[in-house]
């Protein structure tokens, strides 16, 4: 919008552009300083994963001497082949020149500040005394003789003279001399009195001139109604494009509802998501990016005729959309969706690609890009059966086929196989187990059918089971149930905040600690509580009766106490997983819900699903826990089961039950 000639007067514009000057320097600043924020090169520390940011690398090292296995070893060479690879010609060109536009940026920056901190100001304070040049302590007759003086030099029709100088003169006489003036001076500024309050703009005058008033329309124009609106539509259309935090395409999130919805059965296996999970879009860009672009067809067909076990999974079907088989419809049957599942498949079979060809190593940085992904995925698979399920809980007819809980069960499932690298038909859980997955068999040992069951064996039960293993591999095995978790659910409690009672329909607050330790204090406990119990004894007989060893031993356990609570305290994420077959380092995350009684192993309507499904990510040691639900609408004593979940080891479940009496 132009500013009229009326409007105009009523502000001063920056005739010789000083101000101006400043408004563009601190607007060029900020630019600045954002586009050295965004587009710095940083170094390859600063760009690690979120395991890095507390101590990652060393934690890496340590949990990499601590098992042995073969997979471990190769995961951990390929992890510090990456922190010393040097980055590319391409990436290295790449920052040079953003380096060189950087320090351009700043230098004509700092040569534009220097130039405006020259530029004088337009305002002066007016000081009669440094106009005359004289001290602010001299007297009438040397304000004189100074006037006097300067009047010779500097009055107009004298040959030195200057008007304006002479002007400053005259007025400067003026207010020493002139009691009004000069008090007006004293209290004012100015010999005349108070001046009227003017109010300017910093921008320049040539604005508002009649021959410019085009130009600035224009500009205007494309500024307000073209640039910021295209703007806005980018962001708006990039925003809109992803679901939640975990960035995953609303496309995909759409695809995953219309697949539960249109189901052909009530409950969906973990095949059925697995394909499901790689028809998701995502992998669509990721097989353009990292396969059409630089593998051929026929380097695919020798990937295929080199792992017979895996051409079967890439039989090519006509797109049916009406079909009840899954892998027919769009986008399962689409070739960028086969592929990904085949890839996947090949990890979940752990099939090893040969990196000496091309066609092999490309397909294995993809496999590595999908499997990383895929728990990503998994958990917005989950979130929208959780999503459906409370619906259907509100009103069952929005919903054609409300999701069960054994389907919202098998998707979490699904990511440890994933992360483990282990089949869709695993049913053991030594399998994930290094060096005795082949060995095990729960047939001979029908007292063992978990873990937890293994390690609490003594030494000579656990050593017969493995008894093929040589020393090295018992001590690999150990040390991975010595980063296994093993939790416990204490101090469950269910009440209504400021009740004494649980009434029928009342919101109940259920609060619980979950603690967590180390799988491997299961090992050998009761020989170790009995050796311990007569090392204290020898302990105490051969201890002198000292107050001052007694003080120093109290000492010592404080300090043992205040340095662990400090270690804890520094700990900002939860322990790492042993996942060699997992192109990362990841950390253990789990899934907390709770269901009512009705709920068994042999199947479970959606109705009993009590509390959704919430994924928990900071367990260290202990934590508490707070979740709220409607009590029944009768009175009466219901059971409930709090069940966790592990995102990342399979059978790594955990339930305790607890009840709630409703008046």
């Amino acid at each position: 919008m132009l500013v009229s000639s009326k409007m105009a007067s009523k502000f001063q514009y920056d005739e010789n552009g000083t101000t101006f000057y400043y408004f563009l320097l601190t607007f060029a600043s900020l630019i600045v300083i954002c586009i050295t924020y965004l587009f710095w090169p940083r170094s390859s520390n600063e760009k690690q994963s979120t395991f890095d940011h507390d101590g990652g690398d060393d934690e890496v090292l340590e949990k990499t001497l601590s098992c042995r296995c073969v997979p471990c070893k190769l995961k951990y060479d390929d992890y510090y082949m990456k922190k010393q690879k040097k980055p590319s010609k391409r990436h290295s060109r790449q920052t040079i020149v953003k380096m060189i536009v950087i320090s351009i940026a700043w230098v004509a920056l700092s040569i534009f500040a220097y130039k405006v901190a020259l530029i004088q100001p337009d305002y002066v304070t007016f000081d009669p005394f440094e106009i005359l040049g004289i001290d602010p302590s001299s007297s009438k007759s040397a304000i004189k003789k100074a006037y006097h003086q300067l009047s010779l030099i500097y009055h107009p029709d004298k040959p030195t003279g200057d008007e304006k100088r002479f002007m400053k003169i005259v007025k400067a006489h003026a207010a020493l001399t002139d009691d009004t003036a000069r008090k007006n001076w004293e209290e004012y500024g100015n010999p005349d009195g108070p001046g009227a309050m003017s109010f300017g703009i910093a921008l320049p005058s040539w604005i508002v001139e009649k021959e410019n008033s085009v130009m600035v329309l224009m500009a205007y124009i494309a500024c307000i109604i073209i640039i910021v609106p295209i703007g806005i539509r980018f962001w708006l259309y990039n925003s809109r494009k992803y679901n939640g935090d975990n960035k995953v395409l609303l496309d995909t999130c759409k695809l995953y509802v219309q697949c539960i919805n249109e189901s052909p059965t009530s409950v969906l296996s973990k095949q059925m998501m697995l394909t499901i999970i790689t028809g998701s879009f995502e992998f669509d860009q990721l097989t353009k990016q990292c396969l059409e672009s630089v593998l051929c067809s026929d380097q695919w067909e020798k990937f295929l005729d080199s792992h017979e076990e895996l051409s079967t999974l890439m039989k090519r079907r006509p797109l049916n959309t009406t079909t009840t088989n899954i892998d027919d419809r769009s986008p399962f049957c689409l070739d960028w969706s086969i592929k990904t599942r085949t890839i996947l498949y090949s990890h979940l079979e752990r099939i090893n690609l040969d990196q000496s060809k091309d066609y092999d190593a490309i397909l294995e940085q993809y496999r590595k890009t999908i499997v990383r992904t895929c728990p990503q995925l998994i958990e917005e698979f989950v979130q929208c059966l959780s999503k459906l399920a409370l619906i259907a809980a509100i009103n069952r007819r929005r919903i054609q086929r409300a999701p069960t809980l054994d389907t919202i069960e098998n998707a979490m499932k699904l990511c440890p196989l994933i992360v483990q690298a282990l089949p869709l038909s695993t049913k053991s859980p030594f399998d994930q187990l290094p060096h005795i997955a082949s060995q095990f068999s729960n047939r001979r040992y029908p007292n063992v059918q978990n873990l937890i069951q293994f390690a609490a064996l003594n030494d000579n039960e656990r050593r017969s089971i493995v008894e093929s293993l040589s020393d090295d591999q018992y001590e690999d095995v150990y040390n991975y149930f010595d980063q296994l978790p093993l939790l416990k659910i204490v101090d469950i409690k269910a009440a209504v905040l400021d009740e004494d009672i649980v009434t029928v329909g009342a919101l109940v607050t259920v609060t619980m600690n979950i603690t967590r330790s180390k799988m491997s204090s299961l090992f050998n406990a009761i020989d170790s509580d009995e050796i311990e119990k007569k090392k204290k004894k020898k302990n105490n007989a051969n201890k002198p009766k000292n107050k001052m060893n007694d003080q120093s031993e109290t000492l010592k356990k404080d300090s043992r106490m205040a340095s662990s609570k400090t270690n804890i305290c520094s700990k900002m994420s939860s322990p790492m997983v042993h996942c060699p077959f997992y192109p990362e380092y990841k950390r253990e995350q789990w899934w907390i819900y709770i269901t009512d009684h009705h709920h068994s192993k042999k199947g479970g309507s959606i109705s009993n699903l009590v509390v959704l499904p919430y994924l928990v990510s900071n367990l260290i040691e202990s934590e508490e826990f707070e979740f709220k639900f409607y009590a029944p609408e009768n009175p009466g004593i219901y059971s409930y089961n709090v069940i966790i979940r592990s995102d990342s080891y399979v059978d790594m479940d955990y339930q305790q039950p607890f009840q709630v009496r409703v008046a």
